[in-house]
């Protein structure tokens, strides 16, 4: 688990974690739901911290509620559902 990250937020989970299928790809998902594969956990970190996952009910809130600035500051491991 130790490229496993998660961040509760109030539209739901998002979580990156490796894809084990390619590996150095990682995939960036919220609850049940993968919303895009990424070169780097970085990068997916990125695109939810920009609002930019094509999740409407998170990206439609950019400027309204924040998500962690950078990877490191994603809780690392799986969540409790």
């Amino acid at each position: 688990m130790k490229y496993h990250y998660y961040c509760k937020t109030r539209v739901g989970t998002f979580w990156i974690k490796p894809q084990p299928q390619t590996p150095g790809r990682f995939w960036l998902g919220i609850d049940y739901t993968p919303l895009g594969s990424f070169a780097t956990a970085r990068m997916a970190a990125d695109d939810m911290y920009m609002h930019v996952t094509g999740w409407d009910e998170w990206d439609s809130l950019d400027g309204t509620e924040d998500g962690p600035a950078d990877l490191s500051e994603w809780h690392r491991g799986i969540p409790d559902r």
